[in-house]
């Protein structure tokens, strides 16, 4: 199988990853609800979405012969709009994952409303980067941005300690980066700080400030 190269496991893709596997893994074991011919269908259709060659086209191939409802409908949607998220196509990953937020199945249902946070990102910030991957905020979609902020209200509200709550919160960082709200990420930055005791961690925050707040010509 041929992984994703370095280059391409950055940005949306970088959640694509073997430990992102092992979590898949751990919902199949967990959930009683699937016969085992379905559990190891699901396993393989997750592995083969590390590899370069996987598409749409073939995850929707590789499910196909699995119920349509159920737990198991829900874990094959999800993964089909996945690979939809991880492709680029942000439209139909936003309708489906929208779609999976009243899933039966816990894990989908959380991991679905997460998604649509980086859907809204991803959409802000598709037309912001250069062929360096150098960030314009003027040429951001605030709309999408602002989005991003009430999908991150509204995963919080929904799971105030869920599994993805930390990276939740750091992800308002980049949702007020793209809006330009530069007063709303100095209030974040703060916050982050004065609960900071890692030194190590506090280092990279003072240097996301500096590539990402005090280059603003708002602080110049």
């Amino acid at each position: 199988m041929d992984t994703l190269a370095p280059e391409e496991n950055e940005g949306r893709h970088i959640s694509n990853d073997t430990s992102a596997v092992e979590a898949f893994f751990d919902v199949l074991l967990a959930d009683t609800q699937f016969t085992e011919p379905q559990r190891i269908q699901l396993a393989q259709a997750r592995i083969n979405m590390l590899s370069s060659a996987s598409t749409l086209a073939t995850m929707t191939r590789d499910l196909a012969t699995l119920p349509a409802d159920g737990h198991a409908g829900e874990l094959k949607q999800y993964l089909i709009n996945a690979v939809a998220f991880y492709q680029g196509l942000f439209e139909q990953a936003n309708s489906g994952f929208q779609s999976l937020t009243t899933a039966n199945q816990p894990w989908v249902a959380e991991t679905a409303r997460y998604m649509l946070i980086r859907v809204s990102l991803n959409q802000a910030m598709e037309n912001a980067l250069d062929e360096c991957n150098v960030f314009n905020v003027d040429k951001a979609d605030k709309e999408q941005g602002r989005g991003a902020v009430e999908r991150i209200d509204a995963y919080l509200q929904a799971y105030p300690k869920g599994r993805y709550a930390d990276s939740a919160r750091v992800l308002y960082r980049r949702a007020y980066r793209v809006i330009g709200d530069e007063n709303a990420l100095s209030a974040r930055y703060q916050r982050v700080i004065a609960a900071q005791k890692d030194l190590d961690a506090l280092q990279t925050i003072n240097n996301e400030i500096d590539n990402n707040l005090l280059e603003s010509s708002s602080f110049i």
